[in-house]
């Protein structure tokens, strides 16, 4: 605001100076004529010059009007340009819009056509083999009550934690991919387009894919994507990464008892030997004490002989008593560094473990069905697996 106060400022002055320029000039010229008594030529210049003033003002209007009216022309016409290609733009657009409307329309009925004589066929087929159906459920009833695996079971409760450990295997409520066939757990994977490959190579079940290597996938499966790859090995390898977790965080809490219970009788020898280097240094001060007081006399006296003899017998003592306490010092030592060294191995070897293991939990969590009907927002499966891909 400053900026723009100070140029309208200096604007004004400019055209003061040039207002008062003039002026005086008109003085300077009105003073001369009239000293050389040409009074009436200073006159008819000043009419002259306004005559000019009001012609250049005349055709500066003129031209004004001329590039209006010519402006107003071009308008008129760019603008009925404009609106005659807006409706022929419009009718194209019409016309594309009915025939994609039509096609799709066709396209629908064609499918519904379809998806009606496809039902009819398959409630045809299931009426047809509906009586092989009850004779096979049948069959497998008694052959259910031939083989029952908890014959030899008295307990009732025996019988029920067989019967929830086997049926983990074929349903596992936190595990989504558990019991699925194998197109099923493809397709819960994203992975849908592999099934041909697989079953062309004999992969017919999902515990087939135990075999599956990244080479199998690279060279005969074209997986080229790494992501991708990763995916596949951890959904076959999974529940072996989680069991093999938490059996190693077993043996690390075991071993860290094991070394914290080596660990107390370490530090008890250490403040043994601590405690024991004191006395050590306490009676030796004792010591130099009693040979500078005996060294006073060319006879010591018998307390002074007493007191030397006393505090020699109790250093000699104090320094067996002090390497005996170094010697289990030590002999604890070795065993609490070997159990804290076992306890560091175990742990480092936990580490890769737990990699795996966060894989492990957000494919699990990402192969969880959504029970709400409100999915938009949701990301992909492949996008929540790339991330913790990426976090590893």
């Amino acid at each position: 605001m400053a900026r723009g106060y100070q140029g309208r400022q200096q604007a004004r002055a400019i055209r003061a100076y040039h207002a008062n320029r003039l002026r005086s000039a008109l003085l300077i010229q009105k003073a001369w004529y009239t000293y050389n008594n040409e009074w009436t030529t200073f006159l008819l210049l000043g009419c002259l010059r306004e005559r000019e003033v009001d012609e250049k003002k005349w055709a500066r209007d003129l031209y004004v009007l001329h590039l209006h009216q010519s402006a107003t022309r071009i308008q008129t016409v760019f603008r009925s340009f404009v609106a005659n290609q807006r409706n022929v733009m419009a009718l194209r657009i019409q016309q594309a819009c009915r025939q994609t409307t039509r096609q799709k329309l066709a396209e629908h009925w064609r499918w519904l056509d379809e998806r009606t004589r496809m039902a009819q066929r398959v409630q045809r087929l299931w009426r047809q083999t509906a009586d092989k159906r009850f004779a096979l459920r049948l069959l497998a009833l008694q052959r259910r009550r031939v083989a029952n695996p908890f014959k030899t079971m008295e307990s009732l409760s025996d019988v029920i934690g067989s019967a929830i450990e086997k049926s983990l295997a074929y349903c596992d409520p936190y595990d989504p991919l558990v019991g699925l066939t194998l197109i099923g757990w493809l397709r819960r994977l994203g992975l849908d387009d592999f099934y041909d490959v697989l079953q062309q190579h004999g992969y017919t079940t999902v515990a087939s894919l135990a075999s599956v290597t990244e080479d199998f996938l690279q060279s005969t499966c074209q997986i080229k994507d790494k992501d991708i790859t990763q995916l596949f090995l951890t959904g076959i390898r999974y529940r072996e990464w989680l069991s093999d977790v938490a059996e190693q965080r077993r043996v690390v809490q075991k071993l860290e008892k094991a070394a914290a219970r080596h660990d107390k009788p370490y530090q008890v020898a250490r403040k043994a030997v601590t405690d024991q280097h004191a006395v050590v240094m306490r009676w030796r001060h004792k010591l130099d004490k009693a040979q500078a007081d005996a060294a006073d006399f060319a006879h010591p006296p018998k307390a002074v002989r007493r007191k030397l003899e006393r505090a020699q017998f109790t250093l000699a003592r104090a320094e067996q008593a002090l390497a005996e306490c170094e010697r289990i010092k030590a002999d604890k030592e070795s065993v609490a560094a070997a159990a804290k060294d076992a306890w560091t191995h175990a742990k480092a070897a936990l580490k890769p473990m737990e990699a795996n293991e966060i894989k492990a939990v957000f494919l699990r969590q990402a192969a969880a069905p959504v029970d709400s009907n409100e999915v938009g927002g949701l990301p992909d499966d492949h996008d929540i697996l790339d991330d913790a891909f990426t976090a590893t």
